[in-house]
């Protein structure tokens, strides 16, 4: 339906034209490129792509630093709302200035960094070693005055607590001439000051030793304990001032953020120019292109070469053949388009196969609105992604997302007013209340439910009649859809008779075709009743579409507590300010989930109950070369 018919481009272009052309190519935005053969290209020349690809990723390499620098340090908010800026296309190709400045910024970021890694390092050692003297800093003598002298030994260290009581014995076992003085306990150990006569040092430090005592060497230290702390954070803060100025420094690049950016989106398309021009075949004098277009798209890229070249090449269009790997093209109306997000998030229909998007967006559309279900959310969710959409400008599956949800709150609000729902107050409905009567909205759920599943029959159908193969259109999907047909007849009065000529058709045309493939009468046979057992996989599909009436009522029930819980809040100018608040808090809640639960689960029923009816995918989505930008606007392309 929607799937563009694809040809294969073929041109010869002089080797000195390659700027010319990959540009023109590029600024069309038109052309897949895809592999030649390299049948002569010299070794120099496949090093110079190589060179070119290498200096432009070291370049986004180098940008992507800087940026992470300026995300880092600047501190500066910018509104979700706020829109990519324009950029023209002139101010754009032209970064030639731009390659220069940034340089400088890359460089000084380095340095800046650089510095700032040391200086952390640092500022780290630095608390390392204050952790190592702070259980020692009630000790008053200076540290140069605890070198070993003719009689005396001096160590600090520490001694576990539980082994205290032994420390003491020890200490009287050496007659006096040894004494531990205890500095201040952490945890489970003691620091310590050991003091002893140097007749009894060996025996004491091994007494010691085997009790857990452990040296700390405070040799390099000069000063009390108190002064070298004091040294040592004052060093720390000195540090951190440096750093600080540093990331200032940093945060300044932040002016140039804009412009690194936009030399970011360039170089990235400039890398993807010279990668196509990488898939080119050599020649002598000359490149081989080879591609993809979109057939319309002819005339353009014929004149594009003319216009480029001067009838310096030679251009070929012809048919891919039938098992060439070529990519899918689509193009749907503007009003179709949000809902190829959907399909995208499954997976690229086939080239040679059918879009769903037109079939499946008019049921999206429905479903999304039976679930969420209230006139109010659906008034607001129009705006205010309409809003959105007017002020953030949004691009890509961004904007298809956004775009469905506006279009889905349309149906939210008919269906609201259809179920008499606004924000939880029941109105009169002009269809009927879910709540008041679940029985007709789940015989309502169902009913969209098989409607749903034989349109993907009848699509299915479809695409087996395009194929050729219509007998097993019949075959396949005909008879199953017979059986649906059937069941508005048992309910009919006086057409139960005829529903039931219609099952009975439908099981024996069944019974009869669906062991069509099977060798021997006895697997015939055995597969046309095994293809009866299907009966309970199209049911158990007809019952997934209860979900739709389970998250109608979540949002309806949802809406109602919050009032109820509103509602009571109210008696006082205090209360009504609580009230509100839960009133708005609580609604807007409700949107989000409720809208969050309906896309997800009119999703699934895309996926399991719709597309596996028919739906072939396992494409590649159609990427000509082009620009394409992710911050910016492109102001005249």
């Amino acid at each position: 339906m929607a799937i563009v018919k694809i040809k294969k481009i073929s041109a010869i272009t002089l080797k000195q034209d390659l700027k010319t052309i990959t540009k023109a190519l590029q600024r069309l935005g038109a052309v897949e490129i895809s592999k030649s053969k390299m049948e002569e290209s010299t070794e120099e020349e496949q090093s110079r792509f190589a060179g070119e690809i290498e200096v432009l990723e070291q370049r986004l390499q180098d940008l992507n630093f800087v940026l992470g620098i300026i995300k880092r340090y600047d501190h500066t908010k910018t509104s979700f709302f706020a829109p990519k800026p324009l950029v023209g296309l002139s101010d754009f190709e032209n970064q030639e200035e731009n390659i220069q400045k940034a340089q400088q910024i890359i460089d000084t970021s380095k340095e800046i960094e650089g510095e700032i890694s040391k200086l952390k390092h640092q500022i780290t050692k630095l608390n390392t070693v204050m952790q190592q003297i702070r259980p020692f800093e009630r000790l008053e003598v200076p540290l140069e005055q605890l070198k070993p002298t003719a009689h005396m030994a001096y160590e600090l260290g520490f001694v576990p607590l539980a082994s205290w009581e032994r420390v003491e014995k020890i200490c009287h076992e050496c007659d006096d001439l040894l004494e531990v003085e205890k500095l201040g306990s952490q945890e489970d150990i003691e620091a310590v000051l050991v003091m002893m006569h140097q007749s009894v040092r060996d025996k004491a430090f091994l007494a010691l030793k085997e009790e857990g005592f452990i040296e700390a060497r405070f040799d390099r230290f000069s000063g009390t304990c108190r002064e070298q702390l004091n040294n040592l954070e004052s060093q720390i803060n000195q540090c951190g001032q440096k750093v600080e100025e540093l990331e200032k420094q940093a945060a300044q690049f932040a002016e140039s953020k804009q412009m690194l950016q936009l030399l970011y989106e360039y170089t990235e398309n400039e890398l993807d120019k010279w990668k196509a021009s990488s898939l080119f075949g050599a020649r002598d004098a000359t490149y081989m292109i080879n591609g993809y277009i979109k057939e319309h798209d002819a005339s353009k890229v014929e004149q594009l070469f003319q216009k480029e070249l001067e009838g310096r090449y030679y251009l070929e269009f012809s048919d891919p053949a039938e098992d060439e790997d070529i990519p899918t093209a689509l193009e749907n109306p503007k009003l179709i388009q949000p809902f190829e997000a959907v399909t995208d998030m499954y997976s690229v229909p086939n080239p040679r196969g059918l879009d769903p998007n037109k079939v499946m967006a008019p049921f999206y559309f429905l479903f999304f609105g039976m679930m969420l279900s209230d006139a109010g959310y659906g008034v607001v969710m129009s705006i205010g992604c309409t809003i959105l959409l007017f002020i953030k400008k949004p691009s890509g599956m961004m904007k298809k997302i956004i775009t469905l949800l506006a279009i889905c709150g349309i149906s939210t609000v008919i269906w609201g007013i259809l179920f008499g729902g606004w924000f939880g107050f029941s109105v009169p409905p002009l269809m009927f209340n879910p709540m008041d009567e679940p029985i007709n909205m789940l015989i309502l759920c169902l009913g969209l439910g098989a409607i749903h599943i034989v349109a993907g029959l009848i699509v299915g159908a479809y695409m087996n009649i395009r194929r050729g193969q219509v007998w097993d259109a019949i075959f396949d999907q005909g008879f199953w859809i017979l059986v649906f047909v059937s069941i508005p007849f048992f309910v009919l009065p006086g057409l139960s008779t005829v529903g039931m000529v219609l099952v009975i058709i439908s099981v024996v045309g069944l019974l009869c075709t669906q062991g069509r493939h099977k060798k021997g009468i006895v697997k015939k046979v055995v597969g046309g009743l095994a293809s009866l057992y299907d009966v309970t996989s199209y049911l158990s599909d007809v019952l997934s579409y209860c979900r739709i009436f389970g998250l109608a009522l979540a949002t309806s029930v949802i809406a109602m507590v919050f009032n109820t819980i509103s509602e009571m809040l109210t008696g006082s100018w205090i209360g009504y300010i609580f009230a509100a608040a839960v009133f708005l808090i609580g609604h807007i809640f409700n949107i989000a989930i409720n809208a969050l639960g309906s896309y997800v689960h009119t999703s699934r029923l895309q996926y399991i109950e719709f597309f596996n009816k028919f739906y072939e995918g396992g494409g590649r989505a159609f990427k000509p070369l082009g620009i394409r930008l992710k911050n910016f606007r492109m102001e005249n392309k």
